[in-house]
């Protein structure tokens, strides 16, 4: 065996434990500072560990991020303002969202469907989903109401389109992952849901090659091979 400064280099732990202890301090390589004043948007100025920065006032970067209060990051630029305001902006936007999340959650956990019954957050994937009638405010999971508004062959359709419920008629159904209560948060819903059905192509219309069942009602876009959008009118599709 050989020997080194005293320590006996060997595989024990108990050895190796002597020489970590023995060992010099490691420090990391300090970035040297430029002569000329940084500015305030200069990336490689900014201190990368943030908030967690051992060194303080003897760090080699001259910018520390500064904490957030609202997302608890350290993401704010201690010199840019405008880059402060956009943050603190899109924070807020966030945490708005959050909770809205959150209401929603709380107001759908105990919603049974009318025809079902069962819990409808408490269903298995694609299950999992309210169908919210555009005219009535009554209950249901998306499979059970668009069973019920399929059955055109054993009832009128002023049978199918109605509620099960109290009987009035809605032009659609729009899928939601979380159940709607206010009159403001289902017209957004709604006008949400007929934005993105507007931006597919109509299965029927198949750019002027098909026609549709539904004319001028359908959600969908119709356009044709030559760049010609069918007017559409306000009504809203039947399902």
């Amino acid at each position: 065996m050989c020997r080194q400064d005293g320590v006996v280099a060997s595989t024990s732990s108990y050895s190796r434990q002597q020489i970590w202890a023995s060992a010099p301090v490691f420090v990391p390589r300090r970035k040297s500072i430029p002569a000329e004043t940084p500015s305030a948007g200069d990336l490689q100025d900014i201190c990368p560990y943030g908030g967690t920065c051992i060194w303080g006032k003897k760090c080699s970067y001259p910018l520390h991020m500064e904490i957030c209060k609202m997302c608890d990051l350290y993401c704010l630029h201690p010199k840019d303002q405008n880059q402060r305001r956009e943050h603190n902006r899109e924070c807020l936007e966030q945490h708005e969202q959050a909770m809205e999340l959150s209401f929603a959650i709380a107001r759908s956990k105990d919603k049974t469907c009318g025809i079902c019954f069962d819990i409808i957050v408490e269903k298995k994937g694609r299950e999992r989903r309210f169908g919210i009638l555009s005219k009535c405010k009554h209950t249901f999971c998306l499979n059970c109401i668009r069973t019920w508004r399929r059955q055109v062959e054993q009832f009128e359709p002023t049978v199918t389109r109605g509620c099960p419920e109290c009987r009035v008629c809605s032009d659609f159904v729009c899928p939601s992952a979380y159940w709607v209560d206010t009159k403001e948060e289902k017209e957004k819903l709604l006008s949400e849901y007929r934005t993105a059905m507007g931006a597919k192509d109509c299965k029927y219309f198949r750019m002027g090659l098909g026609k549709c069942p539904f004319g001028n009602k359908c959600f969908y876009k119709h356009y044709r091979q030559y760049g010609i959008s069918q007017t559409k009118s306000k009504s809203s599709v039947s399902e």
